[in-house]
């Protein structure tokens, strides 16, 4: 049988802090089973872009953000193949 994974990160904004900001949340979807979890960052709306999963702008914070996301992206991928195998 063949295991598949997404992996999804979304502004939920059902949750807001005091500076209008939504934290960063990851769904991992492993055949078929969904576990969510915080990043524990948090974007202002207008900044966060869906479909590349990262924050917008070229400043030193929104630099070290998109790494971060990016290291638990690729963090949760390689963790499924080593697994998988």
């Amino acid at each position: 049988m063949k295991e598949s994974i997404t992996i999804h990160m979304y502004a939920r904004t059902s949750q807001t802090n005091h500076l209008g900001q939504h934290p960063i949340y990851v769904r991992v979807t492993i055949n078929g089973q969904r576990k969510e979890f915080t990043s524990k960052i948090f974007v202002h709306p207008k900044n966060w872009i869906q479909k590349g999963y990262r924050v917008k702008g070229n400043n030193e914070e929104t630099n070290i953000i998109n790494s971060y996301l990016i290291s638990v992206y690729v963090f949760i991928s390689t963790s499924f193949s080593y697994k998988a195998f």
